[in-house]
């Protein structure tokens, strides 16, 4: 939509816009969810892209208040998808990652993205739920 619009908007075709770059957005690829794991550390990966730029940085939340840088791998230029890690030290209990890209233009994944009928531009802050198990 040429202006964010609220569910369920009808649109018209000229209200719309062509999409012609992707937004800035990771998806979180372990743990899975739901998943069990044993306490220690735990890797914690995923995947990060963007339409135009470069990714820049991904951030990682175990405790959904404190934000922490993860590791970039592979190529860093325009339209490359990034591989991401994160070793954290698990405790017991059940947990809940967020993972948050960041582009080279300052664009950071909203927690909630704008609506667009079709979700070709949903790149809210993915969330993971898992649980470590006692020792």
């Amino acid at each position: 939509p040429r202006d964010p619009k609220q569910p369920p908007a009808t649109l018209k075709p000229e209200d719309l816009v062509p999409v012609t770059a992707l937004n800035v957005k990771s998806m979180i690829v372990s743990p899975a969810v739901d998943q069990v794991l044993r306490p220690g550390k735990v890797a914690i990966t995923g995947v990060a892209w963007t339409g135009d730029g470069r990714v820049s940085k991904v951030e990682v939340s175990v405790d959904e208040q404190t934000w922490n840088e993860a590791r970039l791998e592979g190529p860093d230029h325009e339209g490359a998808w990034r591989l991401w890690n994160f070793s954290w030290d698990s405790s017991p209990g059940k947990h809940t990652i967020r993972a948050r890209a960041t582009d080279s233009r300052g664009e950071v994944q909203p927690v909630t993205p704008p609506w667009n009928k079709s979700g070709y531009l949903w790149n809210g802050i993915e969330s993971i739920g898992f649980e470590v198990a006692p020792s």
